[in-house]
């Protein structure tokens, strides 16, 4: 005589569960010990179906829990690179400062200042005069690229020599192919003592650089991993309006007054030192469907108390202590 077949049962029951996840439209049906049975395996079946939807629904939760786990992750930005002080072993905003930050730290992705060539090229370049970092002088926007690209930065404690300015789409193209993407956000920094005082000037300039984001933005498909940001409002707006690909935060902004101007405008997010936004300032923010990120906190105390607040990004100038605080958790 044979054993009572309860192990067949189960899995036969497997076997059901399986069709559900498949979307299958067969019709289930219990055999076995169901057969001759029709009270027993009414019962059965509805025990079985509550099990399913209950484990189910446990999975869904479960998913959908670790997605806004990972939506509210705090992403480790490089100020500049791999950092923005002295004591930084690459220039700031050099070609090796962003790939030593992403490539070697491990960093989220980069914050890069760009300035613009004479001829409408995007430099990664912090000041608008080239003496101040470099061994060039005059003003960035007063030189065509193909002398730009041959200025060399200014040396650092334990920066190594011969680090070019580079053009920002070197960046963007080695990292466009790549599986796992870094977080750009570039920084339009504004020539404020290198363009003729005129509107037409500004607008020119303004435009040039803007359609020039995008043009790299296009070429590399990249609107999910790059974005821009400022404090110009009126030229985030044309942005949001002109190309409406490109997310744009609101730099420096001072109150809850410039939190609901991005929201009303339908920028990705907003900018701050982290001593001008609150806690109640970042909830708000997200609250309006944003994006927000932090920066300006050195020591590790002030860091500490930054990330608190929850933002999304943080710029930091020391990507190693900023994960050994974030993995240390509250």
């Amino acid at each position: 005589m044979k054993q009572m077949r309860h192990k067949p049962v189960v899995q036969k029951l497997r076997s059901e569960t399986e069709l559900l996840h498949t979307g299958r439209s067969d019709r289930l049906t219990l055999r076995g010990e169901c057969e001759g049975c029709p009270v027993f395996c009414t019962e059965f079946r509805l025990i079985h179906w509550v099990w399913v939807v209950i484990l189910l629904s446990v999975s869904a939760c479960k998913k959908t829990d670790s997605a806004i786990q990972d939506n509210r992750r705090i992403h480790v930005i490089g100020h500049g690179g791999s950092g923005f002080t002295d004591q930084s072993w690459y220039p700031p905003n050099s070609w090796t400062s962003a790939v030593e930050a992403v490539d070697r730290q491990g960093a989220d992705g980069v914050e890069i200042d760009l300035q613009m060539s004479r001829d409408s090229v995007l430099f990664m370049y912090h000041d608008q005069h080239l003496d101040a970092a470099s061994f060039c002088s005059g003003c960035v926007h007063g030189w065509a690229a193909g002398v730009l690209q041959d200025c060399v930065f200014k040396p650092r404690s334990g920066s190594r020599a011969e680090e070019r300015i580079t053009r920002v789409e070197r960046l963007l193209g080695k990292y466009a192919s790549a599986e796992k993407k870094p977080v750009v956000f570039l920084d339009l920094k504004n020539p404020l003592d290198c363009l003729v005082d005129s509107t037409d000037e500004w607008i020119k300039y303004y435009q040039a650089f803007l359609y020039q984001v995008n043009r790299l933005i296009s070429k590399y498909d990249a609107a999910e991993w790059v974005m821009l940001q400022s404090d110009k409002k009126e030229w985030l707006v044309y942005a949001r309006s002109q190309y409406p690909e490109i997310r744009v935060l609101l730099d420096y902004i001072k109150d809850t007054s410039d939190i609901l101007y991005a929201a009303r405008n339908d920028f990705y997010g907003v900018a701050a030192p982290d001593q001008d936004l609150s806690a109640a300032d970042v909830a708000l923010a997200h609250n309006h469907g944003l994006k927000v990120q932090l920066y300006g906190a050195r020591l590790q105390e002030e860091m500490a108390e930054a990330l608190n607040k929850r933002p999304d990004y943080f710029l930091t100038d020391n990507i190693p202590l900023t994960q050994r605080i974030l993995a240390a958790g509250p």
